[in-house]
């Protein structure tokens, strides 16, 4: 419908621009599609000598484009757009520049940030101030989850929600809720998270944000399950979507995950095709305060391809683009590159930086990012202290706690081939007729519809193992394979 208006030779130039301003804005913004900013910035040149405050409004949305090398010319934009703004005065884009100026803010970890927050209007009368707002604080709280502020995350969704919901703004009211559903999982908050996203893409079927993030969840459970299949359909959804959106981030995060599950199934020469384009898109777009996810396996692959020079030059480009952000994530991320880097060279320094990143993601308040530079620590710690590195397996039990079947299966794995015993516990004891912890970690798989080939490869266990497992799983529930997930539910009711 639109487009057939823009269509029509007969329409003034300027109100052409206004009609493929909102086309763009709802194809950029509300689609999550980038095709949206070429319309945005024809518009910007229809708007700018009859209405200069609306080109501004057109410069501010095209800032927020930081894909193929656009990232470079937003603050340039930013400056016509204040500029235009001088000569029309206009209270509502002037706060859709201020929102967006804090966007900005957030993303590079300035912690000049924070009280800006504190001014927004909330109780503004026009419905597009509050509008503005309630962007403001969901876009802050958004990126603060990047990089590593999750409890003021927690606070800035929440409020950015409620006025949301509020004021009538559905798309905002669903983006909060989906970035809580997140910061819930980066919590550790599994159980019933799978549902809950299943509920909110139910609600929203239309909101791309809505089936990204399910897919990253998904795949982030499904690799902590042993189900790489599954991780990486999830994470190939993903990354799909992240080939169209502005913003890089769902880019380099789904890059992250499909890059690990890469380099566990097929190695590292497969997992660097992945993540080779992503560090590029990261150093493009200056996106250093967000690269958390993507350090540390981008250090590892470029170590497990030979290609030390390439880990090195990484860590320390990432080292210095980092210094004076504010991004705890970021931070922590590069703490454990830097110990995947050491690792064989320089075994105290990996300690010590495995050290850092551990607590670093504990104070952030992500037990299974914590559980996992934990995890590396017991490695680095085996040979010259293997008592301490028993003990630090102990990532094992959160693993456990949190539903990731397969990495604590790792863990056991791992104190086998390190010598260094089981995990303490009270005793050993006969379960019975109940299903023992293992027998568990087998039933959650074949009630999820795993082989038993993928079951010996989650579990680092014989395939014999798992025949026997699944044997006596079957045999204690008293069920075919096809009714296990049903028995299970009702065994837990």
């Amino acid at each position: 419908m639109l487009a057939d208006i823009i269509a029509d030779p007969r329409l003034p130039v300027a109100d052409r621009g206004e009609v493929r301003l909102t086309l763009g804005l709802r194809v950029a913004v509300q689609g999550g599609d980038r095709d949206g900013f070429a319309l945005i910035e024809q518009a910007a040149d229809e708007l700018i000598a009859e209405r200069p405050a609306r080109a501004a409004r057109a410069l501010v949305a095209l800032a927020m484009n930081e894909r193929d090398g656009e990232g470079a010319a937003a603050w340039e934009r930013m400056a016509k757009a204040a500029a235009a703004l001088e000569g029309e005065p206009d209270e509502e884009v002037a706060a859709a520049y201020r929102a967006t100026r804090l966007t900005f803010q957030a993303r590079e970890g300035d912690p000049e940030l924070w009280p800006e927050l504190d001014r927004l209007p909330r109780d503004a009368s026009s419905p597009e101030l509050v509008r503005q707002t309630t962007r403001a604080l969901f876009n802050v709280g958004d990126i603060a989850m990047e990089t590593g502020h999750d409890r003021r995350a927690g606070r800035l969704l929440t409020e950015s929600r409620a006025l949301a919901r509020q004021a009538a703004i559905s798309y905002l009211e669903c983006y909060s809720r989906i970035a809580l559903l997140r910061l819930d999982g980066l919590a550790g908050r599994w159980q019933g998270l799978e549902e809950r996203f299943e509920a909110l893409g139910t609600e929203y079927p239309d909101v791309a944000m809505a089936r990204v993030e399910r897919a990253m969840l998904f795949g982030r459970l499904a690799a902590s399950r042993g189900r790489l299949a599954v991780a990486r359909a999830e994470f190939e959804s993903a990354a799909r979507y992240g080939e169209r959106e502005s913003q890089v981030t769902a880019a380099i995060r789904a890059a992250a995950g499909l890059g690990a599950v890469e380099l566990l199934e097929r190695g590292a020469e497969a997992a660097a095709v992945v993540l080779g384009p992503a560090v590029a898109i990261l150093r493009q777009a200056g996106a250093w305060a967000r690269g958390g996810e993507l350090l540390p396996i981008a250090v590892e692959v470029a170590r497990g391809v030979g290609d030390e020079g390439a880990a090195r030059h990484l860590t320390e480009e990432a080292a210095e683009a980092l210094g004076g952000a504010d991004a705890p994530a970021a931070h922590a991320g590069l703490h454990q590159a830097r110990g995947v880097l050491l690792e064989g060279t320089d075994p105290g320094g990996a300690i010590e930086s495995f050290h850092r990143a551990r607590d670093a993601w504990r104070e952030i308040g992500r037990p299974y990012e914590a559980a996992k530079a934990e995890e590396r620590l017991a490695r680095a710690l085996a040979e010259r202290d293997p008592q301490t590195a028993a003990e630090r397996l102990a990532a094992e039990a959160t693993y456990n706690t949190l539903g990731a079947a397969s990495d604590a299966a790792r863990c056991q794995h791992v104190r086998r081939d390190l010598g260094l015993g089981r995990m303490a516990s009270p005793g050993r004891r006969g379960y019975g007729e109940a299903l023992s912890p293992r027998e568990r970690q087998v039933a959650e798989l074949v009630g999820q519809g795993v082989s038993n080939q993928d079951i010996a490869q989650a579990l680092f266990l014989s395939p014999r193992t798992v025949e026997h497992h699944v044997a006596s799983v079957l045999r204690k529930l008293g069920v075919g394979r096809k009714d296990v997930a049903e028995a299970l539910t009702e065994s837990e009711g």
